[in-house]
Parts: structure tokens; sequence; C-alpha cells
């Protein structure tokens, strides 16, 4: 789990130019780091192709949080085994 969380935080900081100290568990990509809608899809596009996964489209909406995106992506590798 904590790889999947620095992975991330470092794509919310390269792409996103989101420090890695702001960058907490609880955090929201919309309320705390003012993403918009694109923007966090853009968001999801580089996760899904950085652990090279689909994120099922009905889980989407229920992600607010960097910790809600990290169990999501877990799931998502655990069910491609």
């Amino acid at each position: 789990m904590e790889n999947i969380y620095s992975s991330i935080k470092n794509i919310l900081n390269e792409h996103f130019f989101i420090k890695p100290q702001w960058s907490g568990l609880k955090k929201t990509f919309i309320k705390d780091f003012g993403l918009t809608s694109l923007e966090f899809i853009e968001l999801v596009v580089y996760v899904e192709n950085n652990f090279k996964i689909q994120l099922p489209d009905s889980e989407l909406s229920k992600i607010k949080t960097i910790k809600q995106m990290a169990d999501c992506v877990e799931q998502s590798l655990v069910y491609q085994k």
C-alpha cells in the first residue's frame, strides 16, 4: 500500500505540481488540491498507466481522497492477478 501511495503522490507532484508533503492520505483531490473534474480524470489516466490497470468506472465517483484512490488501485491489482 505504501508504494501505491508514494506513486500517487509522485504523479500529483509531477503532473499537477502538488508538493508531496501536502499529500496526506485524507486530502481530497477537489476540495484540498483544487483539481477540476477534468484534471481528476487525467489523474486517473496517469494512475492507470502507471500501474497498468483499469480502474472500474463504477468506483471512480466514490474516490475523493488519496487513500480511497490507493485502496481502489490495490483492489484492481489484486483482481488483475
